[in-house]
């Protein structure tokens, strides 16, 4: 039976049905399947941290805690693009891991939710370093090539959008005066009369205070639905 097994193959090689490689072939194979496989690990690693670091830096995570005006400003201003990359990054990554040997008596299922939970863990982790912070720092003076521009994308202006950050310059029953100045010349910078409804409470901000606010612009005053302080060591 497995001499009858062999000649059918040592039949079909003949005929080049088959196709043989020298051993060399599938080393490497295995190599380069291992080195794409840990570049697509680190970068998808660096690509979600940096979506968790955006929206943490730019403030945008306030926006859940404003109603649902807020919820769906968060939507619209979300990184999708990088979530995007990311997740094609992840199926890829997802496609190698299936096709290494070790895979094989794994269910695609379960290499799917290891892979998932391996990635938003490291990429929690990796968030929590410095590393982020000192890019967006050097992208801020232009001095990070390449991908400085995602770093500066951070702090683009969502005035458009009815968003404003900037600091308490003074407090007057509901309003307050809102300045933000960061140098970047764009259409966030400037003064702001922030206008709050009725029974508003303001008590627990400070002038000085970095805040985000959002509402709706009307030339330079803001009639705000929501403001949330920065902490105070950014």
């Amino acid at each position: 039976m497995n001499n009858d097994f062999k000649n059918r193959i040592l039949e079909k090689v003949h005929k080049k049905e088959i196709l043989m490689y020298p051993k060399i072939y599938f080393i490497v194979r295995l190599i380069l399947a291992g080195l794409i496989s840990i570049a697509a690990f680190f970068l998808l690693i660096f690509s979600l941290s940096f979506v968790f670091f955006s929206i943490q830096e730019s403030g945008r995570q306030f926006l859940l805690g404003f109603g649902i005006q807020g919820i769906i400003t968060f939507m619209i201003l979300f990184p999708w693009v990088m979530i995007i990359f990311t997740a094609i990054l992840f199926f890829l990554l997802e496609w190698i891991l299936r096709h290494f040997k070790f895979a094989y008596q794994l269910p695609v299922v379960r290499i799917f939710i290891y892979s998932l939970f391996v990635t938003i863990f490291a990429s929690i982790l990796f968030t929590l370093t410095p590393i982020h912070l000192t890019f967006l720092k050097k992208a801020d003076v232009d001095e990070l090539p390449i991908i400085g521009g995602i770093y500066e994308s951070i702090h683009d202006s969502a005035k458009d959008k009815g968003v404003i950050r900037g600091n308490v310059y003074s407090i007057q029953n509901n309003s307050l005066i809102l300045s933000h100045n960061d140098n970047d010349k764009d259409a966030d910078d400037g003064t702001w009369n922030v206008i709050f409804p009725a029974g508003f409470d303001l008590a627990k901000f400070r002038v000085g205070e970095k805040v985000y606010v959002a509402g709706k612009i009307d030339g330079n005053n803001i009639y705000a639905y929501g403001i949330h302080a920065f902490p105070r060591d950014r």
